[in-house]
């Protein structure tokens, strides 16, 4: 076989572990957010929210998160009843932005995700986690989903990023 077609076939390996790894992510998301409370679609408004903390505009959060306006301003409301989340609106549109109670509800994601997470690769040597977090974030880096490079966001002109593996571990 060709070192071409190995490689092809190696993705498709590379394809099948990374469902795999995302199927047992979301198996945790779910966990971390039945023992906060809230909905796997709540804590990723939350933790995008946090990367902008003058606000994000619901229409910017439903392209990024990839989701209806619909479907984000029905998160965006049950996390303004539950205190986590003040919206604002002009003539344009209507913007996001954590409360004190979101932005600690955040830390509380983050806690407890660490948690699961540290368990989860309980069975890894640092050095392995070092190389694991090396190859996804090269991964990550050549591999950009479209919702998440080509977003016009009005926070500040900021553009979001796709969540490093880091970051992804730590908050998944």
């Amino acid at each position: 076989m060709s070192v071409e077609g190995l490689r092809q076939e190696l993705a498709l390996d590379v394809v099948d572990a990374l469902e795999k790894a995302r199927e047992a992510l979301n198996a945790t998301m779910i966990e971390v957010c039945a023992k906060a409370g809230l909905t796997v679609g709540q804590r990723s408004c939350l933790l995008l929210l946090a990367a902008f903390p003058s606000g994000v505009s619901l229409s910017d959060l439903a392209r990024v998160q990839d989701t209806s306006r619909q479907y984000a301003h029905s998160v965006v409301r049950a996390c303004v009843r539950r205190g986590w989340v003040a919206t604002t609106s002009d003539a344009q549109r209507v913007s996001a932005c954590l409360t004190e109670q979101g932005q600690a509800m955040v830390a509380r994601l983050r806690e407890d995700t660490a948690v699961v997470v540290a368990r989860a690769v309980r069975g890894m040597t640092v050095d392995d986690l070092k190389h694991l977090l090396h190859l996804l974030n090269r991964f990550s880096g050549s591999c950009q989903p479209r919702a998440m490079s080509e977003p016009r966001m009005s926070a500040e002109g900021a553009r979001p990023q796709a969540p490093s593996p880091a970051v992804a571990s730590e908050e998944a």
